[in-house]
This record gives structure tokens, C-alpha cells and sequence, in this order.
């Protein structure tokens, strides 16, 4: 079974919340296709795909908040400091010494 990130989440809520603000009336649900790699019965030299719809329910309100947070970011003169866990800033720290 594909796995629905919170970043499909968020990539649906924001298509509702566009769709709404341009005056188009919504149903609040998003519909996700995955094609995944079946395995099960081995390759023979193909690759097997199975389809998967999901349909997920949205929810645009909190959208308003994550744009607005985003154009603040935008505005700043530097970046915030990377959080202690954040993978991406211990790799760019171990790359920035080459």
C-alpha cells in the first residue's frame, strides 16, 4: 500500500485552498494516484505496476497561516539557523569544509 506523506496532505490542502479563494466550490477531498512496483511475483524481465486511488479529505485552513509564514521568510535578510536534527543542515555543514 502507497504511503500518503504529509506533504501529499498539505500539496491537496493547498490545491483547495487556491481553487476556493478563486471563487470554485470544493468538495474538500483529494484524490491521489500511485502506480506502484508490484514485487510479488518477481520481474521476468518486466516491471510490473499496480495502481492505487486514494482519496483524502482536505482541509485549507491552516493554508492562509503557511503562505503567510513563507513570505516572512522570503522578506528576511538570512535564513533562520538549521534545528539540531534538521539532516539537511548536518549535511551542509560537513559539505561547506570542501
Amino acid at each position: 500500500m502507497a504511503t500518503v506523506y504529509d506533504r501529499f496532505q498539505l500539496q491537496m490542502d493547498v490545491y483547495t485552498f487556491l481553487l476556493e479563494k478563486n471563487g470554485y466550490k470544493t468538495v474538500r477531498k483529494g484524490c491521489l494516484a500511485f502506480y506502484v512496483v508490484d514485487k510479488e511475483n518477481g520481474f521476468n524481465d518486466k516491471l510490473p505496476f499496480r495502481k492505487e486511488i486514494h482519496m483524502i479529505d482536505t482541509d485549507p485552513s491552516y493554508v492562509q497561516g503557511v503562505f503567510t509564514e513563507a513570505v516572512e521568510l522570503l522578506r528576511k535578510d538570512a535564513p533562520p539557523p538549521h534545528s539540531s536534527d534538521c539532516k539537511f543542515g548536518q549535511w551542509f555543514k560537513e559539505a561547506a569544509n570542501f
